[in-house]
This record gives structure tokens, sequence and C-alpha cells, in this order.
């Protein structure tokens, strides 16, 4: 099976991972929606002709490294029930690492 990926498919994968959840089963799927993610990112790596998309995926891959940052500590943290830690670092930082992620998508697809 090939998957194909383009930069609308990364973002929509990427709100889906986000908006995933429901008892300790998001656990499991984050992995999963995590591992389609990591295959989209390599396959639309792979397809960039220009400079201009070779350096906004390079942009969009930092800055979501920046994001996977802070939801595997969130990840961590709600795993070992430390609820309001989770709650404050989603809050504080992941909301907006992520949106810096989505923004760079959305500028990058606008142009």
């Amino acid at each position: 099976m090939t998957l194909k990926c383009g930069r609308r498919d990364v973002g929509i994968l990427a709100m889906e991972f986000w908006q995933a959840g429901g008892g300790y089963c998001w656990h499991e799927r984050k992995l999963v929606e995590e591992s389609k993610l990591a295959e989209c990112f390599a396959i639309l790596e792979n397809g960039l002709r220009t400079e201009r998309d070779i350096a906004c995926f390079e942009a969009l891959k930092a800055a979501w490294r920046q994001f996977s940052i802070i939801k595997d500590q969130i990840a961590q943290w709600m795993l070992e029930g430390e609820f309001e830690k989770a709650k404050q670092a989603l809050a504080n930082h992941g909301r907006e690492r992520f949106k810096q992620a989505v923004d760079l998508v959305v500028e990058w697809m606008e142009h």
C-alpha cells in the first residue's frame, strides 16, 4: 500500500492526532498516528522540488520537533496520573507549539 501525502494531508493528520483521545487507549492510538505522520513527513520530504518548499518543510520539521517535546512530556504525565501537570503544560506550551507548526503549514499552503 502506498501512502500519498501532501502538505494538506500532514496538516489534517496533525489535527486528527491532536483531537484523538478517550480512555487509556489514547496512548496506543497516539503511537499509531505518530507512525503515520512520520511516514507522511518522509513521503513529503522525498517529493519536494523547490528551494522554498524545502525551506518550508525544514521549518515545519523544526516546529514539529518542538511540539513533540512537550507532547511527549504531556503524554508521560497523563500515563503517570499527573493530570494537572499535563493540563497546565497543554495550556501553557502544547497549544502554542502546535499552533506554530500548523501556522507554518497554512502559510506554506497559501503561497
